[in-house]
């Protein structure tokens, strides 16, 4: 909504990390909570889930596109939970040479996965059918529900 303080570029990404940290700790207050917290974001809002696993004691983190992520690369020291990454190849909302930082500082460490789609920024929105591609968003979203699966082991 346009009413939502994160959902425009000038992102406070700090508040925003408060503000999921508080929801955190409210979720360890339900009495069917496992010790576990999987995080999923989308477009801009795909940074929150990383910095997440940087700042948060997070078990689990996803994000699609990514598009902000190449700003806070220095943010990876403490990611030690598993980190899944669908980004688009031919997406209009991050520079290539954006993408390629990403891919270079995060590539190669152990716990991060990142998938890289014949596709546009919005693959697997299935509410935008000028974007919307079935196979891929299909695709990264098994891949979703492995990570994910492994909160209830």
């Amino acid at each position: 909504s346009r009413n939502n303080r994160y959902s425009t570029q000038n992102t406070d990404y700090d508040s925003a990390i408060r503000d999921i940290n508080s929801i955190i700790l409210e979720i360890k207050t339900f009495s069917n909570y496992n010790g576990n917290i999987g995080i999923i974001g989308f477009s801009s809002g795909a940074t929150l889930p990383y910095l997440s696993a940087d700042r948060l004691n997070v078990a689990v983190v996803v994000g699609y596109y990514g598009s902000e992520i190449f700003g806070y690369l220095n943010e990876d020291k403490n990611i030690t939970c598993p980190l899944l990454l669908h980004m688009s190849r031919h997406d209009n909302k991050i520079e290539e040479q954006n993408l390629n930082k990403i891919q270079a500082a995060l590539i190669g460490k152990g716990n991060i996965s990142i998938y890289s789609y014949d596709a546009r920024h919005g693959f697997a929105n299935t509410n935008n059918p000028r974007l919307y591609v079935p196979e891929k968003a299909k695709l990264a979203q098994d891949r979703t529900h492995k990570i994910l699966a492994t909160l209830h082991d």
